[in-house]
């Protein structure tokens, strides 16, 4: 019981070191028991060590926790209800992600953690049932805030890229724009031609992207965003820009009663996915087409499950499999020995979708997607990015450590401005490509 525990503070832990760089971990308790109020910053290489060291723990204790008189939280664990052996397969899942951040700094490091992994009998998560979520009648994380400052509405390059592939996914993740019913009677009617970015003849016309970036002129469909609908003649006004589906991400968003959110922390369309990353590169051996199909199957499977139980609008009916296996064998997904890795990598792109912080260090650690690239590229966005975030001073009592740490780190101490931040970086991420120039 107490391993599951260990587990669950590197699934935090991890996301804290992703933004902040070195924090207090090993020493960070002690305030509670023994009255130390300073404790040192553990650099991100420590944090890693130690990581991996109670992840491998834990995966000992519970592989021997399967006897009839072991202890379990039973249903108080709101996870996995006591199942020993899918803690297991979290546990790895980490470790691979773990794998995942050394890359850049220590490729040999991620091959040992790989293979570590996949000697282990017991796996990562594999298939949705195995996932990290949470659910609950009372818990509607996003809510309200789904419209905090404005509807948010999809971009560009992911609407026209699902399309592309005939994406079952895009109905989940996007809502229709007017284009929808007898639209085309009425543009007959009252003589009226849709903007030129727009195909007539596109059978998905009903989802249609804008830009990311506002303030590039050049883009035709920054003009038909919100309120700015399309004149059809008549009464007929069309918006013609897909929101986000936000039935979807928030069940209650509007106020409903019905719908239940679900809060996916770690899936194996992740794990999955980041396996046949690692056979492509070669830091291990096995089949990255078979991982990489296993992958997408559990993404849309799991995307399916968030759906229903959030009422929301389904990728499938029945069992997924004709329309995962049509998806699979599209010859823009595929696996056809030209840009395999860049496909793995956008396929992870439209996995993470309900996982921002891994979907952040995914392009921040790849530099995909990329900018120019003929497959999937990059939109235009003239922002700068943060590669990392601040630890606000801790005041006297343990200024000394955090001075040192941020030192060491080559931080600036007390800024909140855009263009430091993406300037500076955290340990795993000094090495990485720029956003959107992953090779």
């Amino acid at each position: 019981m107490g391993a599951t525990t260990y587990i669950l503070q590197v699934l935090q832990g991890i996301k804290v070191t992703d933004l902040n760089g070195s924090i207090p971990y090993s020493e960070a308790i002690k305030g509670r028991y023994e009255g130390v109020f300073n404790p040192v910053f553990d650099t991100q290489e420590t944090l890693f060590v130690t990581w991996l060291s109670q992840l491998n723990s834990a995966i000992t204790t519970l592989s021997a926790a399967n006897t009839p008189t072991t202890k379990s939280f039973g249903t108080s664990d709101v996870y996995y209800k006591g199942d020993w052996i899918k803690w297991i397969k979290l546990a790895n899942t980490l470790k691979l992600r773990i794998a995942a951040r050394y890359e850049n700094q220590d490729k040999a490091k991620t091959t040992a953690i790989a293979r570590e992994v996949m000697a282990d009998a017991t796996g990562t998560i594999q298939i949705a049932d195995d996932n990290l979520t949470y659910v609950n009648i009372n818990y509607d994380a996003a809510g309200g805030a789904i419209n905090y400052r404005d509807i948010k509405y999809g971009g560009i390059a992911i609407v026209d890229f699902m399309k592309k592939v005939s994406d079952p996914r895009i109905g989940v993740y996007f809502n229709p724009n007017s284009l929808v019913g007898s639209f085309k009677d009425t543009l007959t009617k009252y003589g009226k031609t849709l903007p030129s970015f727009i195909n007539i003849n596109d059978p998905l016309i009903q989802f249609q992207g804008g830009p990311i970036d506002w303030t590039i002129n050049t883009i035709p469909q920054k003009n038909y965003f919100g309120s700015n609908g399309f004149d059809a003649g008549g009464i007929n006004k069309y918006f013609l820009i897909s929101t986000i589906n936000r039935r979807f991400y928030a069940p209650r968003w509007d106020g409903s009663t019905s719908g239940i959110f679900t809060e996916l922390l770690a899936s194996a369309g992740e794990s999955c996915l980041l396996i046949a990353e690692f056979i492509k590169k070669g830091y291990i051996t096995g089949d990255a087409a078979a991982w990489y199909n296993k992958g997408i199957e559990a993404s849309i499977k799991t995307m399916n499950a968030i759906a229903v139980t959030a009422g929301s609008t389904t990728p499938y009916l029945g069992s997924g499999a004709t329309e995962i296996a049509t998806y699979q064998n599209n010859l823009n997904v595929v696996l056809d020995g030209t840009n395999d890795l860049e496909r793995i990598y956008i396929q992870q792109h439209l996995n993470l979708i309900r996982q921002p912080n891994e979907a952040y260090v995914f392009c921040r650690r790849t530099g995909y997607p990329k900018t120019g690239s003929a497959y999937y590229p990059r939109e235009t966005f003239g922002e700068k990015i943060p590669r990392r975030f601040w630890i606000n001073d801790p005041g006297e009592v343990n200024r000394a450590n955090w001075t040192a740490a941020y030192t060491a780190q080559g931080f600036t101490p007390n800024v909140l401005d855009i263009l430091t931040l993406s300037n500076e970086r955290v340990w795993y991420d000094k090495t990485a490509p720029q956003f959107g120039q992953g090779q």
